[in-house]
């Protein structure tokens, strides 16, 4: 994934780079302990991914411009 995501860095992308981005996780495997959940939080979906690892309690929250519609 890092190296596919290099040959962009630095660009400024917009909704049109959304299939690239798209493609770029679906070829990357999830690893195998982490659980997906899908979740809706503040009316946007998304996903929560448990690691049986993490400490409790900690967060971390990440938002990807590409995924929201410009207004």
């Amino acid at each position: 994934m890092r190296q596919a995501a290099s040959a962009h860095k630095g660009e400024k992308l917009g909704p049109e780079a959304r299939p690239m981005f798209d493609a770029m996780f679906a070829a990357t495997p999830a690893a195998t302990d982490v659980r997906v959940e899908p979740a809706t939080v503040g009316g946007i979906a998304g996903f929560w991914l448990r690691l049986p690892t993490a400490r409790p309690g900690a967060r971390i929250l990440s938002d990807l411009a590409m995924s929201r519609p410009t207004t």
